[in-house]
């Protein structure tokens, strides 16, 4: 039994990272599979979070010019620039109207931003480096969902092969409830 029990364990622990499995709710850009085990999850993973880090460098730039130079934004404590997710995986950077305006002013030497949006409403940054970081990051994390579901899906395959082990843990766990509780209703109805 305990060898059995051994395996299983041992299958789990060398695929998954059990600390990360704990927290996941549903497949999103979250690896829960161990570093070094399917190195084409790594590369995703690495890509993705790459990606990741230069859209967030690119935020934190505008935040920091704006938060340093522009007008009536030294003291705002929420964020500036908005990383916006639409429901068709775009990703695009965003910031109120007036911000926008300062943020064209500090960065008129430069004609390679401009901005879209209604008057008055969101305004989404635009920019042709800006968009191609902002594709690799959805690009990206597509990669990694389907080399995790991939490779899970190779897991489930594989944790099948367990199924005799789990079928004898299981009679053994039923044989030993039917015994403990034939034992507890002989004490209780003093049938010994």
């Amino acid at each position: 039994l305990l060898v059995y029990i051994s395996n299983i364990i041992n299958f789990i622990d060398t695929e998954l990272d059990l600390d990360n499995c704990e927290n996941i709710t549903s497949l999103q850009d979250e690896n829960f599979f161990k570093r070094g085990i399917h190195s084409k999850i790594d590369i995703a993973e690495d890509k993705y979070i790459k990606s990741r880090k230069d859209l967030i460098d690119v935020k934190k730039k505008f935040e920091n010019l704006l938060r340093k130079h522009g007008r009536n934004c030294q003291n705002v404590k929420n964020p500036i620039v908005k990383i916006h997710y639409t429901k068709d995986k775009n990703i695009y950077l965003q910031l109120s109207w007036s911000k926008s305006i300062e943020l064209k002013r500090l960065l008129k030497e430069s004609n390679a931003y401009s901005f879209s949006g209604k008057k008055n409403g969101t305004q989404t940054i635009e920019e042709p480096g800006l968009k191609k970081i902002c594709r690799n990051v959805t690009t990206f994390s597509d990669e990694l969902k389907d080399q995790i579901i991939w490779h899970f899906n190779e897991f489930i395959k594989n944790f099948k092969d367990f199924y005799n082990d789990i079928n004898n843990i299981s009679n053994y766990i039923s044989s030993l409830d039917l015994i403990l509780t034939k034992v507890y209703i002989s004490k209780k109805y003093n049938y010994c």
